[in-house]
């Protein structure tokens, strides 16, 4: 693909996150209930970054396959018209939890160590809620 393409892509993929305001809803709810909820494993991102539209074009097999570990005992056909970027907010959401999640168990000292990535995320949610958003 040229660069031409390369901006759209970015934006599709862009269009698939949640907004900082809604992300920032997520933090400040997560942290008003001050619960830690188990994660149901909608964190597996197998795309490593590579825009949705790509990877889904080059790798439809695998796609398919991650599919139907994301959703047991459905059938392909049923998945077929998924609204893929509301699902991949519903992730992204999923996501945003998670680190709330984590972060409470490491403020309640449940959890000991995380990683730099983690305290990163930490950071990242702190000036969302900072922001006013």
């Amino acid at each position: 693909m040229g660069l031409a393409g390369a901006g759209t892509l970015d934006r599709y993929r862009e269009a698939s996150k949640p907004g900082k305001p809604q992300r920032a809803a997520i933090v400040r709810a997560k942290r008003a209930s001050g619960s830690s909820g188990e994660s149901d494993g909608l964190t597996d991102d197998v795309f490593g970054g590579i825009s949705e539209a790509s990877f889904v074009g080059e790798y439809e097999a695998y796609i398919d396959a991650w599919m139907l570990r994301q959703f047991p005992g459905r059938l392909l056909e049923e998945l077929d018209d998924m609204d893929w970027l509301r699902f991949r907010r519903a992730q992204d959401a999923q996501r945003v939890i998670d680190v709330e999640d984590t972060r409470q168990l490491y403020r309640d000292g449940k959890l000991k160590e995380v990683d730099e990535e983690m305290l990163a995320a930490f950071v990242e949610h702190d000036d969302l809620v900072s922001d006013g958003l």
